[in-house]
């Protein structure tokens, strides 16, 4: 470990650990690592440092801070702090020398040992997790920019201290952990995770008022403060503890695991836990009004399974989202989520018997009820929502491999899919392709974003730019909202330049993140059509056979590979076409080298 966030901003001197100079200095540095090699702007790290509000020197102070961080990273071969012209401050360091992306390593393992029920390394790893929080990330670092970190992270440890704690119980150890939960309860009052996990600790131990009391407070404090009441799962287990409900007590299995809370046992009386595990659905849902009445009307008229893909960053998540809150209250015996992975470039695709792992428990089904195999686990899945109205929404697949295990047999359930290649072995499933905004919402999206109000013909022309890719505007919207020194011909000017896609680029949701994994997953030779495409589109596959030394038929057949990849489009004309940020994209990255022989 180089560079430590997840507490003080620090940095290995060699022999321990020194603190990576003043308060401004340490923002810099921590904007830089979170940036990922990103280069960042002066305008940009001025933004983080300072808002609104930075100094007339205020370029002069960041260029000294540059100069005592690179003072500071002398003697470390793996850290590099460079300065481009055109391109601004960029840190080079390896993602497993930096303790947030070290920690997130960590939890995407645990979470996959508790997939794959190895309680014994689940433990280890989310051990391994809290173990790297030192305080609050970035302490002693003020600012909007790194108050919103700060924000951002502390979910994150309350996600590792739930999977941490939520591992002990299922390991039978509430004695152990149940007095660290209280004080966890205590510091955390709205954290609603860990006050079920402590509710269910004390009532392990044999302390059922105790866990009856702290609910009636979590509900006070939430009326009180909020003005809301707890949530569903709460509320479930509280009704669960009054009815003193057997299954939430722990017993050994055969295997040493631990029944998940909520989960029932035996025989034909099984209950199913209605889970509801939708992610929160966005609040601006523009110009999806069509594809999500379809949606709707192809579950109501008792499809089992649909499917939306479209290129990356079209909108697909945030539709499958919106349409299962709408299609919610037709499956009161629960609704699933599940983030497949298929397309992300940092974290493995999930393979089946872990979303069947996760699924069985997300539904009540005790662990050492859950077998080791694929098949059986599959099984285990149809049985249990026989009878049953659930939905699942499987976001992310990657391929029908991944898929089929997941689906139920039950009639009276549905699923909702998302993926960026087409499913054409899913005969029966209605599909859903999203393509690009319609002008008009486009417009409407980028103006809700941007809280500003501007020139229609300014605004135009920057979802132009855009390619009205809805994650491209969401981006350039929020570019120009967080910095009101700029115009909207200041964002078109950048737009309009060979920087179009760095500007495009914010964090996790970058449109070349998105583009990355599609990319990857190309032959060498589809990656060289997509090169050729760069240059020229739209072309025909005579044109494209002609320019890569293919017959005709043989170059279509790889245009059509690229329209079931949403990566190119079939034209009426006989023609194919590119989007224009693929195509500069596809220019950026080049193609792959064939194999040799």
């Amino acid at each position: 470990m180089l560079l430590r966030l997840l507490g003080a901003v620090e940095v290995a001197d060699g022999s321990g650990w020194r603190r990576a100079g003043p308060a401004k200095q340490s923002c810099v540095l921590a904007a830089l690592t979170l940036a990922r090699g990103q280069p960042l702007s002066t305008d940009e790290l001025i933004q983080r440092v300072w808002h609104h509000d930075p100094p007339l020197s205020a370029s002069n102070v960041l260029y000294s801070h540059m100069t005592r961080l690179r003072a500071l990273f002398n003697d470390i071969d793996d850290i590099q702090l460079t300065r481009h012209r055109d391109q601004g401050y960029r840190l080079l360091i390896p993602d497993r020398s930096v303790d947030v992306f070290a920690m997130r390593h960590l939890v995407a393992r645990a979470q996959q040992a508790t997939g794959a029920d190895d309680l014994d390394a689940a433990r280890r790893l989310w051990a391994a997790a809290a173990e790297l929080w030192r305080g609050p990330a970035l302490t002693g670092v003020e600012g909007r920019w790194a108050d919103s970190i700060r924000k951002s992270l502390h979910k994150e440890q309350l996600t590792v201290l739930t999977g941490q704690y939520g591992t002990a119980l299922m390991r039978g150890e509430h004695q152990a952990v149940v007095d660290e939960l209280s004080r966890l309860a205590d510091a955390h009052p709205t954290a609603e995770a860990l006050t079920a996990q402590y509710m269910l600790a004390l009532h392990r131990c044999g302390r059922p008022a105790e866990a009856i009391a702290r609910y009636e407070e979590t509900r006070g404090l939430l009326r009180t403060e909020f003005g809301v009441d707890p949530s569903s799962a709460l509320r479930d287990l509280h009704r669960r503890m009054l009815r003193q409900d057997p299954q939430l007590d722990w017993t050994r299995s055969r295997s040493g695991t631990v029944p998940a809370a909520g989960a029932t046992t035996g025989g034909s009386h099984r209950r199913l836990v209605a889970p509801r595990q939708l992610p929160a659905d966005t609040t601006t849902f523009i110009g999806r009004d069509e594809p999500l009445r379809q949606i709707v009307a192809a579950i109501d008229g008792h499809n089992r399974v649909v499917t939306v893909d479209g290129m990356p960053g079209v909108g697909k998540t945030a539709l499958a989202v919106r349409a299962a809150h709408t299609l919610a209250p037709r499956f009161n015996d629960g609704q699933l989520f599940v983030d497949l992975h298929g397309w992300e470039t940092s974290t493995p695709p999930l393979r089946p018997v872990e979303a069947l792992g996760r699924l069985l428990r997300s539904l009540g089904v005790p662990p050492d009820a859950v077998p080791a195999h694929p098949d059986e686990r599959a099984a285990v899945l149809r049985h249990t929502l026989t009878g049953r109205r659930v939905l699942l929404l499987l976001d992310g697949a990657r391929d029908l491999d991944q898929i089929r295990p997941l689906l139920p047999a039950e009639p009276r359930c549905a699923v909702l899919i998302t993926g960026r290649r087409r499913f054409i072995g899913l005969h029966d499933a209605p599909a859903v392709s999203l393509d690009i905004l319609a002008g008009d919402a486009a417009v409407e999206l980028f103006n809700r974003i941007a809280e500003r109000t501007s020139i229609v013909d300014d605004v135009l022309r920057v979802i132009d730019a855009c390619g009205r890719l809805p994650l491209a505007i969401r981006i350039a919207a929020t570019r120009l909202r967080s910095r009101p020194h700029w115009s909207i011909r200041d964002l078109l000017d950048r737009l309009s330049s060979n920087r179009r896609l760095r500007l495009l680029d914010h964090g996790s949701r970058s449109l070349s993140t998105a583009l990355d994994a599609s990319f990857h997953a190309l032959t060498p030779l589809s990656r060289t059509a997509m090169t050729h495409l760069a240059r020229t589109s739209p072309l025909t596959a005579a044109e494209l056979g002609a320019e890569m030394d293919l017959a005709s038929s043989e170059a279509e057949d790889l245009l059509e590979e690229l329209c079931d990849d949403n990566l190119v489009r079939g034209l009426s004309s006989g023609r194919y076409h590119a989007h224009d940020l693929v195509r500069e994209y596809a220019r950026r990255i080049g193609p792959l080298p064939a194999h040799p022989g």
